[in-house]
């Protein structure tokens, strides 16, 4: 009924069921900009409106009560109309008002549900919010008090603590902002029709209301603020409005950031808020000011979910970074200042200020019971009665405030890369095989000093901990995965050429490392993330710790992942990936090496496959026999049959599958395979021309220079799909179809 007086609707009443409930359903697509529903004005009920009513039912003089605000004035008109039950005017927006608190705000709930907030910043606003309310409460009832028999006999029914609580939090949950509105001051606007629109936590920041005119009589607009679709629907909310979302992008976490002062630190430190913090007046606030007595300052930040990193915290990082001996400095001073101070202050300051960083979200995060992780089982388990809605907006506020803190933690990760990127120190020409052995051999005993002081092993097993996915874990082991494959290519100068446009995404790493943390995941997809992931780890913390890395470290996983590939694969299998070859099929694998592809296409995809592989290495297609290609020829698995490139006669009706069938890029298996083939789809995984690291061959590791040629002379790439890729390889799977006038 209260869409009744509306003047204009592209929206009608409509159940969509759970989580989000009863709200509004669009009629016909409507663009941001564009209007919802228009009703007349008088559906509005303004702040100045409810003081004239309320005076006027209580009989009052036109200046009485002026210790009264709007907005009490506003929890006056609520109570005194629901008392009026159906007499009044707007019954029927007071009858489907909630008529508990503790649906509108947490700071009614249970105590056994509040607990749930334990150590949550949503704990401290509510013991704010219970204390703002009983005080406002005091305040009211002291004026009504002092007021006239008559005043306080008309109020005695409708107005006592508990009742005043609820009008409260009807304001607090339901007003608007209301400097659209000529007739009213920035508060203290209620809509009735606007109840029926659901909260969107991802709409854009704007305004949603608008004055409007319709025959000369003023209207109140509802405009969209993005594009919907026909049909569609639309830590702060919990405390204030009784509800939380998940993934709410204004989730924001508080920070009290403290820093030295001193003399010479004086002078930067006032300049923070005059030059760092124009984008963050809301965010930033000395709570302890800078000045020729203090010692120590503190400062007060807020970080959120869409604005991980703050520039204040990043640059009072910075300055705490540096020792009063680099102070002496007058240029580092000079640079220290005004909007300077966001600029990076040497590479070892940068470090040292975001390795600090980490360490503050490791102590934020440690004050919880339990991970985001278990925050997550939770909500998907669902809880028990009589109250398992309010628990899951408890947890859903307590989780958004670690995926605040973790989201500062990935913010400081990827910064720490970009500082890796940036490095200055590499030679002109390669010495010892990398541009950076000059700078890796010089920057060794920093590297020392800090495995003796154990600076090392403390960011080591902070990173080992530290959800930088928040409650992904899959993310979590993604990210330290990328980590170590953009080091090993920093040692190869190619951190920042084109190859990293051609690497796995953060998307793919992380379903990949999702699919492998479960149960149906193959092993060797299990076992590239466990290593990858742990030595992303190592290599950063050895970068955070000391600014350089181990060369033999480095070595030591190369070869290690040399030893993985030959025993198991010399490219990593993904669920996609299988699949797409399985549509493929009927297959023939030939150079199959152990047969791990082939086993698992037949086995988890059920694919029609047969696999071939030599014996042993076969010097006819490739005589640059050693050591490391010695030991390809491992333990088979059942699929493998023996054979080779002959195979490929054999079974003319199947589509051909070849993975680095020409080690180091050498030789001609891959090309006699190709010799003898006819069919009209080519099957390749591995390396190729323009998707490879380049520093075998231009054309890759996985097939040879007169492969690659022919088969981008007869056929065309129809898809690449990328794949998981060990430390300087940059393996795919890739469709190619056969050109029509290819003979």
């Amino acid at each position: 009924r209260l869409l009744e007086q509306a003047v204009y609707s592209a929206v009608v009443p409509h159940d969509f069921g759970p989580p989000t409930g009863c709200g509004l359903r669009c009629t016909r697509n409507i663009q941001a900009g564009h209007i919802f529903l228009e009703v007349p004005a008088n559906n509005v009920i303004i702040a100045e409106q409810a003081r004239e009513a309320v005076l006027a039912e209580l009989d009052a003089k036109e200046h009485a009560w002026p210790e009264l605000s709007e907005q009490d004035y506003l929890c006056l008109w609520l109570l005194l109309e629901r008392e009026k039950g159906s007499a009044s005017e707007y019954s029927d927006y007071i009858q489907q008002l909630p008529t508990d608190v503790w649906e509108m705000s947490a700071a009614a709930w249970p105590e056994d549900v509040v607990a749930e907030l334990q150590d949550c910043e949503a704990h401290v606003r509510l013991t704010v919010l219970r204390e703002s309310l009983d005080k406002v409460y005091r305040r009211v009832a002291s004026v009504v008090e002092s007021s006239g028999e008559k005043m306080k006999s008309r109020l005695s029914t409708c107005f006592d603590a508990e009742q005043y609580r609820w009008a409260r939090c009807v304001l607090n949950s339901r007003q608007f902002e209301g400097s659209w509105c000529e007739a009213t001051s920035s508060k203290g606007v209620l809509v009735p029709p606007l109840e029926l629109f659901n909260h969107s936590c991802v709409l854009p920041a704007g305004d949603c209301l608008r004055r409007g005119c319709i025959d000369g009589k003023p209207t109140v607009q509802v405009v969209a603020l993005r594009d919907f679709a026909e049909g569609g629907g639309s830590s702060q909310l919990l405390v204030e409005r009784g509800f939380a979302v998940p993934d709410n992008p204004d989730d924001s976490v508080d920070l009290i950031f403290g820093a030295r002062c001193s003399k010479r630190r004086l002078p930067i430190l006032q300049q923070v808020p005059l030059g760092v913090v124009k984008e963050y007046a809301d965010d930033f606030e000395w709570q302890r000011c800078p000045d020729e007595e203090a010692q120590d300052v503190e400062a007060r930040i807020t970080v959120r979910r869409d604005r991980p990193l703050p520039r204040p915290l990043l640059a009072l990082a910075r300055l705490e970074s540096i020792t009063d001996a680099m102070l002496e400095n007058t240029a580092v001073t000079s640079a220290c200042g005004s909007d300077n101070l966001l600029a990076p202050l040497g590479q070892d300051c940068e470090r040292e200020a975001l390795g600090s960083l980490l360490c503050v979200v490791e102590l934020m995060l440690h004050k919880f019971a339990q991970t985001a992780s278990a925050d997550a089982i939770d909500l998907a388990a669902g809880f028990e009665e009589p109250h398992a809605a309010l628990q899951q907006m408890a947890v859903i506020a307590r989780l958004g405030e670690k995926e605040v803190l973790s989201g500062l933690a990935k913010a400081v990760y990827a910064r720490l890369l970009e500082v890796l990127g940036a490095l200055e120190g590499r030679t002109e020409e390669p010495v010892g095989g990398s541009v950076w052995f000059c700078y890796l051999r010089d920057a060794k005993p920093k590297l020392e000093r800090a495995q003796q002081s154990g600076h090392f092993a403390k960011h080591f097993c902070r990173l080992q901990s530290l959800p930088l996915g928040g409650s992904s874990s899959s993310l979590t082991e993604a990210l330290h995965s990328s980590a170590c494959f953009k080091i090993f290519l920093w040692l190869h100068n190619l951190f920042n050429g084109p190859i990293t446009e051609k690497i796995a995404d953060e998307f793919d790493l992380s379903g990949w490392a999702a699919y492998a943390l479960s149960d149906r995941a193959n092993d060797y997809l299990k076992l590239y993330f466990e290593k990858t992931a742990l030595w992303g780890r190592y290599l950063m913390a050895q970068f955070i710790a000391s600014g350089t890395f181990a060369v033999s470290d480095m070595n030591v996983m190369q070869m290690e992942s040399m030893c993985i590939r030959n025993s198991h694969a010399w490219s990593v299998p993904t669920p996609d990936a299988l699949k797409l070859l399985a549509a493929e099929g009927p297959l023939l694998e030939v150079g199959c090496g152990n047969g791990l592809w082939a086993q698992l296409l037949h086995d988890d995809c059920g694919a029609d496959i047969v696999a071939f592989d030599t014996a042993e290495w076969d010097s006819t297609y490739n005589d640059e026999k050693d050591d490391e290609a010695a030991v390809m020829m491992g333990q088979r698995l059942p699929i493998v049959r023996r054979g080779g490139p002959e195979q490929v006669q054999a079974h003319p009706t199947r589509t051909l599958l070849l993975m680095w069938p020409d080690y180091r890029g050498r030789g001609s298996f891959g090309s006699t395979c190709l010799q003898n083939y006819v069919g009209a789809k080519l099957l390749l995984i591995g390396e190729w021309q323009g998707s490879t690291c380049g520093l075998v061959n231009a054309w890759g590791q996985s097939f040879s220079r007169d492969f690659v040629l022919a088969v981008e002379a007869d056929f065309e790439l129809e898809r690449r799909l990328p794949l998981p890729s060990w430390p300087l390889a940059l393996d795919s799977v890739m469709i190619w179809r056969r050109r029509k006038d290819s003979a």
